[in-house]
């Protein structure tokens, strides 16, 4: 009560204070806590000596010191404890990529599979079972393939695997759920005569339906580098994988188309018959055949009318029987991603030789912008031996700032690779944007920045306490 009493008048009369002509002066309290309170006192022309005015500052200091190390202290234990829970969590995880499925535009009687892989860091065999959590109307709708019931895996050999949904005719459009779970189940252990299993971890992963009545087509060649050889008179045999991204079964023919290597004429045509599920990946074979083709090089193209995709590009090349093939490939085209306030740019290319005979070579680069060819440039030939490699070197010119498309490719005796693409930004920077950027820093970054600044303003006040403390006997003994 007569602390509070005190603090009270203080904050009410305020406090005195010497000016630099010996006068005394009002000023405003400050309000301390409990800890500072004694250091506030009434300071007059009698007691304002040297001792008592270091003294004041050397109490001042201590207390600032000790809440300063209070809270490195407070820091340390933070961590140790972060680290501690670190190392009991990490014992044992799981990973679900993706974590949840979603799966949209589902038809009524329609079909859809979703791959995901559930993964773990564990070094040891651990046993997987996967449980329903909830009673839900698409519980009879959905498989799992191969199915997750006491499955084994390890960091070595996840579960890789699909979600597949086959919906009801009957079934009404809308939106379903349903979670389910994957569990981490102990070794088997044996008590009393009875067999029991623990639960060691558990990861949870939703699978949502929307199921609709529009259909939609589409789909996805992946295969688009075809790049075969082959002898004449025998078939050219290849893989195409195409993806139904549509709802509908795809129930259709994919079409190739035969040209010569500069695609200016039709060679053969013809076609496979295709059957493929929605969301579904099959590996589509590609026979072409060869009996009424001469040795050479050929350009391929394919189409799907039903969902309207077309791809061209392709190639193979023919050799006669016993012939030496000439073979070759661009392996790589390096060029900037952006270029400043310059007119032009270097092109490098790298060719190998994987044919049996040696070639003279140069490579071609075709510069379009918004489309349209505006410059083709080419390097000097090089003569390069089978099983060998060399550079192509030349450059662009840009008469106008924009995005650049290159398309290059290596003509070697009378064969040529496929067209390797690559783009090139020319950019108008005189205000010097271009040699800086902005960048973010992440949050741990911060938290080590701040780390480090407690870490320095406790360094630097344990060396003013040493200095002062040396300093204040001598101080006292002046007096």
């Amino acid at each position: 009560m007569e602390r509070t009493e005190q603090m009270t008048r203080l904050q009410s009369h305020g406090q005195s204070r010497l000016t630099p002509d010996g006068k005394t002066m009002d000023k405003k309290s400050i309000r301390k806590d409990d800890s500072m309170s004694k250091s506030i006192h009434k300071i007059s022309n009698s007691d304002c000596s040297n001792s008592n005015i270091w003294a004041h500052v050397t109490k001042t200091f201590k207390t600032s010191c000790t809440i300063a190390c209070a809270l490195a202290g407070s820091l340390l234990a933070l961590s140790l404890l972060l680290s501690l829970f670190a190392v009991n969590t990490a014992a044992l995880e799981l990973g679900l990529t993706p974590g949840d499925i979603v799966i949209d535009h589902v038809l009524s009687g329609g079909y859809a599979e979703v791959p995901f892989t559930l993964s773990t860091d564990s070094v040891d065999n651990i046993t997987i079972n996967l449980y329903h959590l909830n009673d839900s109307t698409i519980n009879d709708w959905i498989t799992y393939d191969p199915a997750p019931s006491y499955i084994t895996i390890s960091q070595a050999k996840p579960y890789i695997g699909k979600v597949i949904v086959q919906v009801p005719a009957t079934a009404t459009s809308g939106n379903y759920s349903v979670l389910n779970k994957f569990t981490v189940l102990r070794p088997l252990t044996t008590t009393d005569s009875d067999t029991t299993a623990d639960i060691a971890l558990s990861m949870g992963q939703k699978v949502e339906i929307t199921v609709v009545s529009d259909k939609i087509s589409g789909c996805t060649i992946y295969s688009d580098s075809l790049q075969a050889e082959g002898i004449v008179g025998q078939d050219i045999v290849e893989s195409i994988f195409l993806r139904n991204d549509g709802n509908i079964n795809l129930d259709d023919s994919l079409n190739y188309t035969i040209y010569d290597v500069n695609e200016t004429k039709i060679i053969t045509e013809g076609s496979i018959p295709l059957h493929v599920l929605p969301t579904k990946i099959e590996t589509v074979p590609l026979s072409l055949p060869t009996d009424n083709l001469a040795a050479g090089q050929y350009a391929v193209s394919l189409s799907l009318g039903q969902c309207s995709l077309s791809r061209r590009g392709l190639q193979f090349t023919l050799f006669a029987q016993g012939a030496k093939f000439v073979k070759g490939d661009l392996t790589s085209v390096v060029i900037p991603i952006r270029v400043y306030n310059v007119t032009n740019t270097t092109i490098t290319g790298e060719f190998e030789n994987t044919g049996d005979v040696t070639v003279t070579a140069h490579m071609i680069s075709q510069v379009l912008l918004d489309g349209r060819i505006v410059n083709i440039v080419e390097s000097q030939p090089a003569v390069v031996s089978a099983g060998s490699s060399t550079s192509f070197v030349t450059s662009m010119d840009s008469k106008a700032r924009g995005k650049y498309q290159v398309d290059s490719y290596v003509v070697y005796d009378s064969y040529q690779t496929p067209k390797t693409t690559a783009y090139v930004n020319f950019i108008d920077d005189s205000a010097g944007n271009g040699a800086t950027g902005s960048s973010s820093i992440s949050p741990a970054t911060i938290v080590k920045i701040v780390i480090v600044l407690v870490i320095v303003l406790l360094i630097i006040l344990i060396v003013v306490k040493k200095k002062r403390s040396k300093q204040q006997p001598q101080h006292q003994h002046q007096l």
